[in-house]
């Protein structure tokens, strides 16, 4: 089974987002590339591949994650990776940054310090890049509310002609962190 641990913004943070494409004129809605769905978008923090044994993996995830202080988080900015369009993601302060890179610590996939906090609007293949010159001049500019996660999802990816997702584990992080999440 096929694994990755992330975060989900709110589903108010996900439209205003999907918003802030369509105002950036026809040239971006389409959104260039394969579009991924919405329902899809995440800030991952760590993919764990194919799992032999899910079970044992996310127990120790629950181990790792659970009651850990949540970050204070906002989409801002955009830019391109090799075959990818995303949307970036910052932290509110220090203390915030330092909660998220304790996260990405705690999955154990990446190192905190190279770590690049992003959600994924489109994909496509590397030898056919799309020209998203629009996309990222309309969403450079844009910064959603902050919003602070309730949970740390495992989610199951599905692999076919589109990837499907389904959270396979929640784990709930500390008491006090605010409201947000999925």
């Amino acid at each position: 089974m096929r694994l990755f641990t992330a975060l989900w913004p709110p589903d108010d943070v996900v439209r205003d987002l999907a918003a802030a494409l369509r105002r950036g004129g026809e040239a971006v809605d389409p959104v260039p590339g394969r579009p991924v769905p919405r329902r899809e978008w995440h800030v991952t923090l760590g993919f764990h591949g194919e799992v032999a044994e899910p079970a044992r993996r996310a127990a120790g995830l629950r181990a790792a994650l659970v009651g850990r202080r949540a970050p204070r988080l906002r989409i801002a900015g955009a830019g391109v990776f090799p075959g990818v369009l995303w949307a970036g993601v910052e932290s509110a302060g220090p203390e915030d940054q330092a909660a998220l890179s304790a996260l990405v610590a705690a999955v154990g996939e990446a190192d905190p310090a190279e770590f690049r906090p992003h959600v994924t609007v489109a994909r496509w293949s590397r030898r056919a890049a799309p020209d998203v010159t629009a996309a990222v001049a309309a969403l450079q500019p844009y910064t959603s509310r902050w919003w602070t996660p309730e949970e740390v999802l495992v989610v199951r990816s599905d692999a076919g002609e589109r990837s499907r997702y389904s959270a396979y584990q929640r784990i709930a992080l500390g008491a006090g962190t605010g409201r947000g999440g999925r």
